[in-house]
C-alpha cells in the first residue's frame, strides 16, 4: 500500500532546490545511507529541473510503499507539453542542443526503477522508486506520521549557493569512492597475473567490471561538465550583482556594507574558480578540449601576464615576482589562453606558499637541431616551504593537498597542478618539478615553441571582444544607431536575473530605450510595436529556443533586417555556430563580468 507523506510545488528555481533537500531529508529519515540519500537528491533534482524548464512546472509527492519488499516513491508530475522522441531519448540515441534526456537517463541509473507517463499536451509524471534496504523494517502509520512531521518542521535554511557547495562536497565524495573502487580493481588485475587458476572466469569477470568502471568513468565526466555548467549560471549571477553592488550603480554603500559584499564576491570568486577548474579538467579527460593555436610574442605576453598578476601580488607584499623574458625576442605559435592558464597556476602556486624571498620565472629558447624542434624552457622557482620527495609526484593527482600550516590557510580543491600537467601535455609538452623543504621549488616547463598536433581546423585564437566592442562594431540601420538618443533595445531572454545585468550595462553606457520580453512570443509580439533596432536574445529558452527564435526573425517581414546579438551562457560548438551565423554576434554571458 503506497502512503503519501507530503507533497511540494515546483515553479521556480528555489522551488527545484526546495525538493532536493525534501529529498535528501526523507531519504535519510527513512534509513537510507549517506551515499543513498544523494543518489535520491540528485536524481529527483534532475526531473524536478526538467518540469521546471521544459514545462513550466509541476508538482513533487513523496510516498512509501509498504508492500514488499518496501520502497520509497517520489512522483514529479507537470502539466507541460510532454515529452516527444521519449524512446530515442531513454535510449541514449536521441541529440538534443538544449540537453533533454541528459538528466532523464541519469536519474533512472540512480534510481531502481523509473517509469513515465506523457503525452502529447497533458503532461508528463516521472514516478522514481528507491528499495529500502534488504531487511529494512516495514514502516507502520505511525512511524510515517512522525516522519512526516519531522520533515515539515525542518526549516529550509540552505540558499542556492549553500546548496551548490553541498552538491559539489557530495560530488567529491563520490569521486573518491570511483577512486577506491578503482583501487580495488587494480588489486584484483595484480592477483590475477599471480596465478595461472580460473584464468578465464576470472578475466572474464575482470573485463565486465572494466567495462563498467569504463561507463561510471564515462558517467563521471558527464556528470562533472553538465554540473559545473549549471553551478556557473548561479555563480555568475552573485559575481554580477556584487560587482553592480560595489561599483555603487543604485547608490551608496555603509563601510560594513561594503565589506560584506566583498567578502561574498570573494568567496563566489573562488566558488568560479573551482568549477571552471572542474569543468576544464572534465574537458581535457573526455578529449572535448580543442587546441586553438596563434602567433604570439612571449615578451608582449609576459608583460601581460605582470599586469595580471598584480592583484596577486599585492597580497604578498614580503614576496618579489620577477618574471624575465628571454633575451631574444621569441614568436610561440600556440594556443596562447591555456599557455597562459599553465602560467597563472604555477605562479599563483608559488605565490601562495612563500611567504617571504621571491618567486623568479626564466625562459630560454633550446634549440634541438630542427628547426621545428625549437623548445621553451621555462621555469617558475620560489623560495617557500618546498615539497617533501615522497609527495612530489602525489601533487599532480587530481584533489590531493599536502598538508602543511600554509595549506591550512590556503583551502583549494587540489585540482591547479592536475589541471596544469594535462594543459602542458596537450600543449606537446612535459612539467617537472624540485624542491627541498624549507628551501623552495622550481617547476620546469618545457613546450615545443611551434605548436604541430592536432587543433580544431585551421582556428586561429582571438581574443573575445567586449559587450561595448561587439555592440559597437555590429552593422545598425542608419536612421537610429547605436549612440543616438533613445535607441530601442529589445531584450528577449527567460532569466530576469540576466535580462536585469544586461540592461543596466546597457544603461550606463548608451542613451537607449529598453523592451523586455520572457519568451520568444512575446518578444516576437513586443518587437512589432516597440521596431527596435537592435535585439538580444538568449538560447536556452522554453517553448521556443534561441536558434528557432533567430529564424523567426530572419523570416519576419518586418525584423528580418534588425540586427541581433546572441546573448547566451551555452557552450557553443561548430555546429551550433553555423546555426547562429545569421546573427550579428555571439556573446556569452560571463563576459558581462569581465566588462
Amino acid at each position: 500500500m503506497i502512503l503519501k507523506i507530503l507533497s511540494t510545488q515546483i515553479f521556480t528555481e528555489s522551488d527545484v532546490v526546495l525538493v532536493r533537500q525534501r529529498a535528501r531529508d526523507l531519504a535519510r529519515l527513512v534509513g537510507f545511507d549517506t551515499q543513498e540519500q544523494t543518489k535520491v537528491a540528485t536524481a529527483v533534482s534532475e526531473i524536478a529541473r526538467n518540469a521546471y524548464q521544459y514545462a513550466g512546472g509541476g508538482r513533487a509527492e513523496f510516498s512509501v510503499d509498504n508492500s514488499a519488499p518496501p520502497s520509497l516513491h517520489i512522483l514529479i508530475q507537470d502539466q507541460g507539453p510532454g515529452i516527444p522522441h521519449l524512446s530515442k531519448i531513454l535510449s541514449g540515441h536521441y541529440s538534443s542542443t538544449t540537453g533533454m534526456g541528459v538528466g532523464m537517463n541519469g536519474a533512472r541509473r540512480l534510481m531502481d526503477d523509473l517509469t513515465i507517463d506523457t503525452s502529447p499536451g497533458k503532461g508528463t509524471g516521472v514516478r522514481l522508486i528507491k528499495k529500502f534496504a534488504r531487511g529494512a523494517p516495514t514502516l507502520d502509520s505511525q512511524k510515517l506520521k512522525d516522519i512526516t512531521q519531522e520533515l515539515v518542521s525542518l526549516s529550509v535554511s540552505q540558499s542556492p549557493l549553500q546548496e551548490l557547495k553541498l552538491q559539489n562536497t557530495e560530488l567529491f565524495k563520490a569521486l573518491e569512492q570511483l577512486q577506491e573502487k578503482q583501487t580495488q580493481l587494480e588489486d584484483l588485475n595484480r592477483e590475477l597475473e599471480d596465478t595461472n587458476r580460473g584464468v578465464v572466469a576470472l578475466y572474464a569477470e575482470l573485463e565486465e567490471k572494466a567495462d563498467a568502471l569504463r561507463r561510471a568513468s564515462s558517467a563521471k565526466t558527464s556528470f562533472l561538465s553538465n554540473m559545473t555548467h549549471e553551478f556557473r549560471t548561479p555563480l555568475n549571477s552573485i559575481l554580477q550583482l556584487t560587482r553592480f553592488l560595489i561599483e555603487r550603480m543604485d547608490g551608496p554603500l555603509e563601510p560594513e556594507q561594503e565589506k560584506q559584499i566583498r567578502l561574498i564576491r570573494g568567496a563566489a570568486q573562488n566558488l568560479w574558480e573551482m568549477v571552471n577548474d572542474l569543468l576544464d579538467l572534465s574537458k581535457v579527460e573526455a578529449g572535448k578540449i580543442a587546441v586553438r593555436p596563434s602567433r604570439f610574442s612571449l615578451e608582449e605576453h609576459f608583460f601581460a601576464l605582470r599586469a595580471l598578476m598584480k592583484p596577486l601580488t599585492a597580497q604578498h607584499p614580503e614576496v618579489n615576482l620577477s618574471i624575465d623574458p628571454p633575451s631574444e625576442p621569441v614568436e610561440i605559435f600556440s594556443d596562447e589562453g591555456k599557455f597562459s592558464q599553465i602560467m597563472r597556476n604555477l605562479i599563483s602556486n608559488a605565490l601562495k606558499y612563500t611567504t617571504q624571498g621571491e618567486v623568479r620565472v626564466q625562459a630560454q629558447v633550446v634549440n634541438s637541431g630542427e628547426a621545428q624542434d625549437r623548445m621553451l624552457h621555462i621555469e617558475v622557482s620560489d623560495t617557500g616551504i618546498g615539497i617533501a620527495e615522497q609527495d612530489q609526484e602525489r601533487i599532480f593527482e587530481e584533489f590531493v593537498q599536502i598538508e602543511s600550516s600554509l595549506q591550512r590557510q590556503h583551502k583549494g580543491t587540489g585540482l591547479g597542478l592536475s589541471l596544469t600537467r594535462k594543459l602542458v601535455q596537450l600543449l606537446g609538452g612535459k612539467i617537472e618539478v624540485k624542491s627541498q623543504l624549507g628551501v623552495g621549488t622550481t617547476f620546469s616547463v618545457a613546450l615545443p615553441v611551434a605548436y604541430s598536433g592536432p587543433m580544431e581546423g585551421d582556428y586561429i585564437a582571438t581574443a573575445s571582444p567586449g559587450l561595448k566592442t561587439h555592440i559597437m562594431s555590429t552593422p545598425l540601420p542608419e536612421s537610429q544607431p547605436i549612440g543616438a538618443k533613445r535607441a530601442r533595445i529589445l531584450m528577449i531572454d527567460d532569466k530576469e536575473e540576466d535580462r536585469y545585468f544586461l540592461k543596466s550595462v546597457l544603461k550606463s553606457q548608451f542613451d537607449c530605450e529598453i523592451a523586455e520580453a520572457s519568451a520568444a512570443k512575446e518578444g516576437l509580439a513586443i518587437a512589432e510595436i516597440f521596431d527596435p533596432i537592435l535585439i538580444f536574445i538568449d538560447l536556452a529558452m522554453p517553448e521556443i529556443d534561441g536558434f528557432e527564435l533567430l529564424n523567426l526573425i530572419r523570416n519576419h517581414t518586418k525584423l528580418q533586417n534588425r540586427a541581433v546579438i546572441v546573448h547566451s551562457g551555452m557552450e557553443l560548438g561548430e555546429t551550433e555556430r553555423t546555426k547562429l551565423a545569421s546573427a550579428q554576434a555571439i556573446l556569452s554571458k560571463t563576459d558581462l563580468s569581465e566588462e
